[in-house]
């Protein structure tokens, strides 16, 4: 099996490629350039599925709206109350030519739209509860954090290392410096040639769809 890329790895890599260079930013601005890569890669790939819920805190229910999750990229489903009541998207125009009324109406809902941040349902729901919203979608990948999850292994062992590409082709450059100039350039190509190996690889995955 192979060893799972972490941070540390990441920074020894970066600071040995430096090495022979005159000037060597510090390890908080390799950081954030490596969280730079991550949500690069999550929108390369949509790398990671996922879902949140207002049962147990990711989403609050407004009446019939709920703000979408930072971190969502694209939703892929929407359910009410279990897995067995997939809501089928409808577009604002559709829901105004079709449902009239239905920004006030209450009761069970059947649709969902999204407008902006916002999954809006075609209903308020009544009753004594609100019932159980879940959001299934395509999230951003967890940043790079001390004592955090390692947003590394939601991917391939063989492109696990392209964060550190990504901050060599993007840490600043010294144009007298042949060194540094050639550092960049050939991590530039790196990156380059990883964007399309992750494409390739991530798309190629097969996404068991998480269920409760």
């Amino acid at each position: 099996m192979a060893t799972q890329v972490t941070w540390a790895d990441i920074a020894e890599y970066v600071t040995d490629e430096l090495k022979h260079e005159k000037s060597r930013p510090n390890r908080a601005h390799y950081l954030r350039l490596g969280n730079e890569a991550i949500q690069a890669i999550s929108e390369l790939g949509f790398v990671y599925e996922t879902a949140w819920d207002n049962d147990n805190g990711d989403l609050t229910l407004s009446s019939a709206t709920a703000t979408l999750p930072i971190e969502c990229i694209e939703v892929t489903a929407v359910e009410w109350d279990g897995d067995d009541h997939p809501l089928p998207f409808k577009t604002v125009a559709w829901l105004d030519d079709n449902e009239s009324g239905w920004r006030t109406a209450t009761g069970e809902p059947s649709y969902y739209t999204i407008e902006g941040h916002q999954l809006v349902l075609d209903s308020i729901p009544s009753g004594t509860t609100t019932g159980k919203l879940v959001v299934r979608g395509k999230g951003s990948l967890t940043d790079f954090v001390d004592g955090g999850t390692n947003p590394l292994a939601y991917l391939p062992a063989n492109i696990q290392l392209a964060p550190a590409h990504y901050i060599l082709a993007n840490l600043p450059v010294d144009n007298e410096d042949q060194t540094s100039v050639a550092r960049q350039q050939k991590h530039e190509r790196k990156w380059d040639r990883y964007e399309a190996r992750m494409k390739a690889v991530i798309d190629g995955r097969k996404h068991e769809p998480f269920r409760y």
